[in-house]
């Protein structure tokens, strides 16, 4: 089962506080098991409560990274990594489709200005054509008028 991690901190609070309750008596008066009581204890003194666990707010590009370092995990790995840093698979699903989410999001501006700049490119290129075409025709009928003229444009 897990527990909200408010109810976890007041607990821990508690129970760290000098001359404060029993165990026993705080997991009467909550409901938790003692068991876990312990190892909520245990992690608490040894400083290993991950900074996860706790309800924060974590970054994208940090979301991203622990997507990445878990996906390198084989099963047993990944249960173990999950609960060393205070997490469970379905957290690692939705930042999954977070991260999609953004990527998709900044993406779309991108090929916003790649078709605006594709326009562009393409309109000038048409308004170059047609000066081509242009000064084609005007060489053709300057040659033409020089050998109606007779003259000789070619050395």
């Amino acid at each position: 089962m897990r527990y909200e991690a408010e109810k976890k901190e007041l607990i821990l609070k508690k129970l760290l506080n000098p001359g404060g309750p029993t165990v026993r008596s705080v997991c009467d008066e909550y409901g938790v098991s003692q068991s876990v009581v312990y190892r909520w204890l245990q992690a608490a003194r040894n400083g290993s409560m991950s900074r996860r666990s706790r309800k924060r707010n974590i970054s994208l590009s940090e979301k991203q990274k622990l997507l990445l370092e878990a996906g390198k995990l084989s099963e047993p790995d990944l249960g173990l990594w999950l609960r060393e840093h205070g997490l469970h698979s379905g957290t690692l699903e939705q930042w999954q489709s977070e991260v999609e989410r953004a990527l998709v999001s900044f993406e779309k501006p991108v090929q916003d200005q790649s078709a605006k700049e594709i326009k562009e490119l393409q309109k000038e290129l048409h308004r170059k054509d047609k000066a081509l075409a242009e000064v084609s025709a005007l060489l053709v009928l300057k040659k033409k008028l020089a050998v109606i003229l007779g003259e000789d444009s070619e050395p």
